[in-house]
């Protein structure tokens, strides 16, 4: 049953032979009236304030559901992140790869090519030496006969000049 302070301090008590003093009994009941007035009051702020606490409360574990929630958001978009860091440097690494095998199979390329090359020019050198060597035998053997063509010119010469000198004369003189 609720009781107001109103209904304490305006209760009535019958009247009975060799009762209480009834302004005594009107005192305490108004005194027990404030009291439980200032109770209710109090009581009140109280229920206010617990209301209050409670919706703050309710906004609390908002506010933390949602910073959990945020925190798995960021954690899982940080792993996310980091995941696809690594696709990315993987492809990278990959692509890096393909191109260093690239440039790798150009330089062999362009090794065999020069080798190539290299050797051709050692071939047309060695056929420009061979022919060099044989124009110089060639004019080797062309001075050798030139040198022996005076000598034997030399010698015939020689020849005439006895030849000469044996049979008529004494003229001393070179015929040629």
């Amino acid at each position: 049953m609720v009781i107001t302070p109103l209904e304490i301090e305006g209760h009535e008590f019958k009247p009975k032979f060799r009762g209480v003093d009834p302004d005594e009994v009107k005192a305490f009941l108004s005194l027990v009236a404030e009291e439980f007035e200032k109770l209710v009051v109090a009581n009140g702020k109280l229920q206010e304030e617990v209301t209050e606490l409670r919706e703050r409360l309710g906004e609390l574990r908002d506010r933390e559901r949602m910073l959990k929630e945020t925190m798995l958001t960021a954690q899982r978009m940080s792993q996310e992140m980091k995941e696809e860091g690594n696709k990315a440097r993987d492809l990278i690494v990959k692509e890096g790869e393909m191109k260093a095998e690239q440039l790798i199979g150009h330089a062999q390329q362009r090794a065999s090519e020069l080798e190539a090359v290299i050797a051709d020019l050692k071939m047309e050198r060695d056929a420009v030496e061979a022919a060099l060597r044989s124009m110089l035998e060639q004019h080797l053997k062309l001075i050798d006969m030139r040198a022996d063509d005076e000598d034997l010119a030399s010698r015939v010469r020689f020849m005439r000049r006895k030849q000469a000198g044996g049979a008529g004369g004494s003229d001393g003189g070179v015929h040629e």
